[in-house]
Order: C-alpha cells, then structure tokens, then sequence
C-alpha cells in the first residue's frame, strides 16, 4: 500500500459513470511533481492523475449524451484509434457488438512504468475500488458503471489488425523544416510577475490511462471526439509513443510522451495525425505548414491539444 504526505482531498465531481472524482489544490510550482508521485502509486490505486483547471469540474456536469457510458465503453475496446486518425475508422459499434462492457474490467493486466518514482509518507491513498454492480445496455434510468472484475477481457483493436489506410510520411505542403520550431511546455498557471498560480490535481478512477475519457464522458462537440473515440485514439497514442495525459481543461489536452518521433519521417506521419485529431497546430506551435508541424513535434516529450 503506498502512502503519501498528501493535501486533503474534496470531492470535485461524480461523473456520468457513477465514478466519484476527487482532488486537491497546489501551487503550479509543484503540480507536475505531485503529477509524477501520483502517478507512481497509479498501479496500486487505479487513481489517474490529471492536472485540471478551475472550470474543469463545471464541464464535467455537462456529458456526452450520444451514448450511454457503456456504449461508449465497447467502442472503446472495438475502435481502432490508429485507424480513427488514418480517416478509416469505420461504423461505430454499438452495445449489440460483440465485445460487452460487462467484460471489460477496471483493473488493467498490465500497465506501463512511470517515468519517475517519487514517494513520501503519511495520508494514505485508497487503493480498494467500491463494489459496481455491472451495467446492461438495457439500463437507461441510472448512469451506468464501469465494472470492477477482470472477467474475460476484450482485446482492444490495434493498428494490424485494421484495413486502416496508413498515415503518411510524407508532408503535402513545399514548407521549409525550420530550424527553431514553436515547442511550448506543459500548461501551468502562473501570475505576470511569474509567481505559481493554484491548480488542481484531480484523481480520476480509470483501469488505464486511455479510459480517461470514458470515465469523464466528455467531448463529442465540434471536432472533440466523442469519449469512445477519444480513448481509442489514447491508446494508440500510448502504445505508439508512450504519450500520457497530465492536464486536461474543456478545450484542452496536454500529454507526456516517452517516445516521440525521431526521424522526420515519423514526425510527419505524427503531424499528420495530429491534424486530424485537434486544432492546435497554430496556436500552441505556430506551425503554418505540415512540415512545421512536424519539426516542432520531433523529439519533444511535450504535446499540447486544443479544439476550437
């Protein structure tokens, strides 16, 4: 059991899941360390941390109502995020598919590493989930809940096993690969004068990192994903690169990423899913090309997202 000399927390939101969502303020000075010792304990705790911003828990109350959570669940398993991105996603399943959200379970079979392991000692951090019953697609009068036993799980869809067409390597634009691309750091509040501004460090219940968005079941407005796509997308971001959330607004998203590209060919191929998956590419890097694009995502551990 892992423990911590952690802030006491207060509940931020109950999602449509059933999932309670808890956290505690600190100053932006130290958000990105609790982020790393938190997510140290996230194999003990199934608790992912997620730095939010103030209106974070406002958003929360307004879900995506397009489809139950457990919908939302199989589509998660069943799509393919790198065929999402490749524009060749295919029909949406539905609860009818074959893979049930009653089997998918809370507790992962396996979860990757963190980058850092950073422990103290004193508040303690529950690491027991609470008793779920399991939902049915049948089940419409009370938001449905993620179930809590690994029962037989559900392979997720993956890149080789689509028709998916490939992303490209190659840029479509004559841009330039500039030489001092745009690379802004992880969102962190501070005031004019450059003091820590307070933020929230949010825990969210989820057996992986890329059911985040399940659990929140948030998005599907303008060009968001919806939240089956979206974790879909996530774990292909996961599996591919490494790439984490860490901080997570209405509108924005910002990932660690272990692996990024490290050859241009691998950083255009990114390029090109980042432009089908968000709307950042000039905002947060100033990019006016593919190629631009590119160059500002190669070799960064950083990735900032954003929808208008």
């Amino acid at each position: 059991m892992t423990l911590f000399a952690m802030p006491a927390t207060e509940r931020l939101a109950v999602t449509p899941s059933g999932a309670e969502v808890t956290g505690f303020t600190v100053g932006s000075d130290t958000a990105l360390d609790w982020w790393h010792r938190l997510r140290a304990a996230y194999p003990e705790t199934g608790l992912w941390p997620l730095l939010i911003d103030d209106d974070a828990p406002g958003y929360l109350e307004d879900p995506y109502t397009h489809a139950t959570v457990e919908e939302s669940l199989t589509q998660a398993y069943a799509l393919d995020g790198a065929a999402i991105l490749a524009g060749s996603d295919g029909p949406s399943p539905t609860c009818h598919d074959q893979v049930s959200a009653a089997e998918i379970p809370t507790e992962p079979a396996d979860r990757p590493s963190p980058a850092r392991h950073d422990q103290s000692s004193a508040a303690e951090i529950p690491t027991e989930p609470a008793d779920r019953p399991s939902p049915t697609c049948h089940d419409r009068a009370s938001a449905a809940e993620i179930p809590t036993e690994p029962a037989d799980r559900p392979s997720p869809a993956r890149h080789d096993q689509s028709s998916a067409a490939e992303i490209p390597t190659e840029p479509a634009d004559d841009g330039e690969w500039p030489g001092d691309p745009e690379r802004p750091g992880l969102w962190l509040p501070y005031d004019g004068n450059g003091r820590p501004l307070p933020i929230t460090v949010a825990l969210v219940p989820a057996a992986e990192p890329w059911l985040v968005p399940v659990t929140l079941h948030y998005g599907g407005w303008n060009g968001y994903p919806d939240p089956g796509e979206h974790a879909a997308i996530m774990r292909h971001f996961l599996d591919e690169y490494g790439a984490e959330p860490v901080f997570w607004s209405g509108a924005n998203l910002d990932y660690l990423v272990a692996r990024p590209p490290t050859t241009r060919p691998e950083a255009v191929a990114l390029a090109w899913k980042y432009r089908r998956y968000n709307d950042g590419e000039y905002d947060f890097y100033r990019a006016e090309t593919l190629t631009g694009l590119a160059a500002a995502l190669l070799n960064n551990p950083v990735w900032r997202m954003w929808w208008d």
